[in-house]
């Protein structure tokens, strides 16, 4: 069980503050879905979305943040790479490491997220965790990707 948002670009370290404030690290984690959008969503919750009627009014989301009460997760779909995405492992002792280009060096529609978060974390990394095919076209190829990054901060 987690608990649901929806903040527009313009209002992300609004919601990212309320989620800090009401989710615990043993309670049900957070989602923040995030709209490139011109309806003002600050964090709002799931009710509030249905009671302003914004189901048909906003469209596809650029990403999700998740909040366990300790870790912040940013996810977002891709079907197409803008850049080169490289990894580069550092192993157990990296310090300072550069593993892989932060999130919107290869998905530039990221940019204005990236900014946001930046503003109210002090990012320290944006660290890799995985991708995963997620859409597949009927001559059997993948053609969308799932994107999953850890953000590390202080």
């Amino acid at each position: 069980m987690s608990n649901l948002y929806y903040a527009d670009v313009e209002y992300i370290e609004k919601a990212i503050n309320r989620v800090r404030e009401e989710t615990t690290f043993d309670g049900p984690d957070a989602n923040i879905s995030v709209f490139e959008t011109h309806v003002v969503m600050p964090g709002i919750d799931h009710e509030t979305f249905k009671d302003r009627n914004l189901e048909n009014v906003v469209e596809r989301s650029l990403c999700n943040l998740r909040y366990d009460g300790v870790r912040w997760t940013l996810q977002f779909h891709e079907n197409t790479v803008q850049e080169d995405f490289w990894l580069r492992p550092a192993g157990l002792h990296g310090i300072d490491a550069k593993q892989a280009p932060d999130p919107d060096k290869f998905a530039p529609h990221l940019k204005p997220v990236v900014e946001a978060i930046e503003e109210a974390f002090d990012v320290v990394s944006w660290d890799f965790m995985e991708v995963s095919a997620a859409s597949m076209a009927s001559g059997g190829h993948f053609t969308d990707f799932e994107w999953k990054y850890v953000i590390t901060g202080i």
